[in-house]
């Protein structure tokens, strides 16, 4: 999927949805607390290991994204460690995620929903 991007300031680019969603998952794995992302089509169980995190290369999988109108809408599926404020740590992902790529590619973005898989 292609999404039309005439909005930015300098000239009419075309962003595709991977590079959203592989920046996405870049911001969000680089929050303090957050382990990695977990596919979000898998329904995982109570074991999940490191080797179920995904790697850079994989975070399209771990993250999923729908446009609503205008706006766009992410729903992220996290590992955090053991003993943060998980409501920071969600609160922080949401904020990045939401900042960085409205600047980035200027698109608006109606919410970043984030998922919490797994505590490490």
């Amino acid at each position: 999927m292609i999404i039309d991007n005439k909005s930015r300031a300098d000239k009419s680019t075309l962003v595709s949805t991977e590079e959203l969603l592989i920046n996405a998952g870049v911001i969000a794995s680089s929050v303090y607390g957050v382990v990695g992302l977990l596919d979000s089509k898998i329904n995982y169980s109570d074991d999940i290991s490191l080797d179920d995190i995904l790697k850079k290369e994989e975070f399209s999988s771990g993250i999923k994204v729908k446009k609503v109108k205008d706006r766009y809408e992410f729903f992220i599926s996290v590992v955090l460690s053991r003993n943060v404020k998980i409501s920071e740590v969600l609160y922080e992902i949401s904020k990045q995620v939401k900042h960085n790529l409205t600047k980035r590619f200027n698109i608006k973005i109606k919410a970043v929903n984030v998922v919490v898989s797994a505590v490490k």
